[in-house]
């Protein structure tokens, strides 16, 4: 084989095409890995994070794996990629792992565990990696009801029709899965912030969606509080709980496995994380407002990418996603507010409350505009400043 395959292709349209192919429910083909399956599986990941490609592309062979150089220039794209995933004769059904080569958001990384049975998931989640230009995206290899063995790891759910034990197929609950072992390795190397998206049937009494780092107790970074003010942004109407709430328990992905070695847990496999360290970032999205369609994907890739600047410096590390050549000011507004646009292009400012109502939208001028405030009354308003197609910053306003 070559150093790899090299096709020009939308990411989107081969993840759609991988999710399709996944295995269902209790047809036991997937395995976890053990022994030399195990330390070539590792080898084999450790030259792709390395960019020691041609050498990643011979070792996915003996594996029944191929490394495909995924050139993805679709609608004004310009994404390099790498896509690790199952050669088609091949019984190895251990996950699709994508990663680009020059990302936009170094730092994050996308996951969708739970492809089939979090309904749309997996294609949400090739379509948040892609728009936001991330590191890497992994995908499940099956169904998480697929094997009909248990999982060693503690925990139990209803999710394949009864109590019981996480399945080995599940691989948010099984330390042994290659999924598990791609994302120890990317942590390990490059300390990344991985979100998981995840979906959950919404009830009367529930919330959009349920944000959790994985612990109670935070001793990093807390993105949720941002990724909430940006969902909001996008959708006034969505509703929100997250594991800072000591009365909220539900669906908080303590006994994830990822979530747990991310955090440095004692033993992955069957404790909780003590503490959250902020780079594990679970999301449970109710399917209406968030993962029925492109429409509302969208709404988290903005999100998102107004949570965490981009690598290349073109975005401050001062608030919510800055760009360097937007310029809000003064914050606290006292009698006007100031925007500078250097952007070359005319741009949309919208002002709302905390409550999502609009209270102010107006253009935005190459140069430096002006715009009172004195209709605006005393408190904390949020804003979005957007070019026509999504939004570029987005953030907080404090008018005295």
């Amino acid at each position: 084989m070559a150093a790899q395959e090299t096709i020009d292709a939308n990411i989107y349209d081969l993840v759609y095409a991988e999710v399709a192919a996944l295995p269902g429910a209790s047809t036991n083909v997937f395995t976890s890995l053990d022994g030399e399956d195990k330390s070539e599986w590792q080898t084999l990941v450790d030259k792709v994070i390395s960019k020691e490609y041609a050498e990643a592309a011979l070792a996915a062979t003996g594996l029944g794996y191929e490394l495909v150089n995924v050139k993805d220039t679709d609608g004004g794209k310009s994404l390099n990629l790498y896509m690790l995933r199952k050669l088609a004769d091949s019984d190895n059904y251990w996950g699709t792992y994508i990663f680009n080569d020059k990302p936009a958001r170094a730092q994050v990384v996308i996951q969708s565990p739970h492809a089939i049975k979090d309904r749309n998931t997996g294609v949400e989640g090739a379509y948040v990696f892609r728009e936001m230009g991330a590191r890497a995206f992994f995908l499940t290899g099956t169904d998480r009801c697929n094997s009909l063995a248990s999982s060693s790891c503690s925990g139990t759910t209803s999710v394949c029709g009864y109590e019981e034990k996480y399945r080995i197929s599940d691989v948010a609950h099984n330390t042994n899965g290659a999924f598990q072992i791609v994302t120890e390795l990317l942590n390990d190397a490059e300390s990344n912030y991985f979100i998981q998206l995840h979906g959950f049937d919404k009830t009367s009494s529930d919330p959009s969606a349920i944000l959790s780092l994985g612990g109670r107790t935070i001793v990093g970074s807390n993105k949720m509080p941002d990724i909430e003010t940006n969902l909001k942004v996008e959708d006034n109407l969505l509703t929100f709980e997250n594991s800072t709430n000591n009365s909220w328990s539900k669906l908080l992905g303590f006994t994830n496995t990822q979530g747990r070695y991310i955090n440095q847990g004692t033993d992955p496999c069957m404790s909780n994380a003590e503490t959250a360290n902020g780079r594990f970032i679970h999301i449970e999205q109710e399917y209406d407002r968030l993962r029925k369609d492109v429409d509302e994907w969208k709404k988290m890739a903005n999100a998102l990418k107004a949570t965490f600047p981009l690598s290349d410096g073109s975005i401050t590390s001062v608030g919510i996603g800055e760009p360097k050549d937007i310029n809000l000011y003064p914050n606290p507004i006292v009698n006007s507010l100031s925007i500078r646009n250097s952007m070359n292009s005319r741009l949309n400012l919208k002002i709302f409350t905390l409550s999502g109502e609009e209270v102010l939208n107006r253009s935005i001028e190459v140069g430096i505009n002006n715009q009172s405030a004195s209709a605006l009354e005393r408190g904390v308003y949020l804003y979005t400043v957007s070019d026509g197609q999504q939004v570029v910053r987005s953030g907080k306003l404090v008018k005295q």
